[in-house]
């Protein structure tokens, strides 16, 4: 909540300097982002993979809009049977990328399957022509 961040912002000799938080506040609540913000906080996601990941079956037109994305960067990659002759980003590189390159909002990565470490890599996200106008 804003007035929690307020007052710990006015009591804390030395405030927090990273916020871990969804990415459903980083979206929809913009008076908490901006508060961390207006104090130098740095904003974590750690739910962006799992949220893109939801929405193939959730917001099917959306997920659409993000493999059309990553298709224009390349080619088309599906995110859980990936052809290794295909070059491109799948959806959750697509809104990792955006976050990272024109947020700067640091991803926390909460995968345990090496591949998917790898592919969602901050190297993996910032190499090649992965700057994405959506």
């Amino acid at each position: 909540e804003p007035d929690d961040l307020t007052q710990l912002f006015e009591m804390a000799t030395v405030g927090p300097h990273v916020y871990q938080g969804t990415f459903e506040t980083l979206i929809k609540d913009e008076s908490t982002v901006e508060e961390l913000v207006r104090h130098g906080v740095h904003y974590q996601v750690y739910d962006a993979a799992s949220v893109v990941a939801e929405g193939k079956e959730g917001a099917p037109r959306a997920y659409a809009r993000l493999e059309h994305i990553g298709a224009s960067h390349g080619g088309m990659l599906d995110l859980y049977g990936a052809d290794d002759n295909v070059y491109g980003y799948s959806p959750v590189q697509v809104v990792l990328g955006w976050l990272v390159h024109h947020k700067g909002v640091g991803v926390v990565p909460g995968t345990t399957n090496a591949a998917h470490l790898a592919e969602n890599s901050p190297r993996s996200l910032g190499e090649g022509d992965f700057v994405f106008q959506p």
